[in-house]
């Protein structure tokens, strides 16, 4: 067998005895499609074609989930809890008591184009061969009902995370700001009333994550002489809603730690 070629044998069941050789892939487009047509070098199959399909589509989904890694050497691929905490798009959500690796294929591709929250794009459902995702796809809009009923199973001890419900301190660093940009900050939820931040930036200690708020007014563009408003979720990081000039949100130290804020221009 050429070096790089992965081969596949069904030992039991329909097709027993079908095979599928899967060559070094020049392409990815076959793991986030999971058809095996889409495989580039065209693989090898010999015997039942809808085994090997089902092969393909198995060790895919194993990919897009994080099952099967797909970086590191002959020592370290082994799937064990060493790999998958060293690996750093492998996260455990600290809101939640159980742990990952939670892991994404798609996300991970869309993060590596890129940098920042914005970037943390939920693409889990076009691939979701697990079953994994949780939302809702309507089809057949023109014949869809108005009212969606939606049973959840028993809840029993599991825990609901509340983003908002955060009894950790933080310490917030704000970078510069840009010159047609001015912003109010502080734990008062009526964002005029907390005091302003220095435009070549400013820190503040010991702020309460449950009650982060940050009031944008922009002198310039689209909006202005208009003031946002957002509810920062620190232990995300995230704001809520977002701000039309966007803005960057960086959490280090994990819950409780150091939050960086970058405010963007006034578009």
């Amino acid at each position: 067998m050429p070096p790089g070629v992965f081969k596949f044998v069904a030992i039991s069941g329909e097709g027993t005895g079908s095979t599928l050789d899967l060559p070094l892939p020049t392409s990815s487009k076959a793991f986030f499609t999971s058809t095996l047509t889409d495989y580039i070098p065209t693989p090898t199959i010999t015997g039942n074609t809808k085994v090997a399909a089902a092969i393909w589509q198995a060790l895919s989904a194993g990919v897009i989930t994080g099952i099967i890694p797909i970086l590191g050497t002959s020592e370290n691929a082994p799937l064990s809890q060493s790999f998958f905490r060293t690996n750093p798009l492998f996260v455990d959500n600290a809101n939640l008591s159980c742990v990952g690796p939670w892991y994404d294929y798609y996300s991970g591709t869309f993060i590596s184009l890129g940098s920042g929250n914005y970037t943390k794009f939920f693409t889990t459902p076009y691939g979701d061969f697990l079953g994994i995702s949780g939302e809702v796809t309507v089809t057949g809009i023109s014949k869809a009902q108005t009212d969606v009923v939606i049973t959840l199973a028993n809840m029993t001890g599991i825990p609901i995370p509340d983003p908002f419900d955060d009894s950790n301190d933080y310490t917030v660093i704000f970078n510069a700001l840009p010159a047609d940009v001015t912003i109010t900050f502080g734990t008062n939820p009526n964002f005029s009333s907390n005091p302003s931040v220095s435009s070549s930036g400013e820190t503040f200690n010991t702020v309460p994550g449950a009650d982060m708020y940050l009031g944008v007014t922009y002198t310039n563009g689209n909006f202005q002489g208009r003031v946002w408003g957002t509810h920062i979720i620190p232990s995300g990081p995230a704001p809520k809603p977002i701000l039309p000039g966007g803005l960057t949100l960086s959490l280090a130290g994990g819950p409780g730690g150091t939050l960086t804020i970058t405010l963007g221009a006034a578009p």
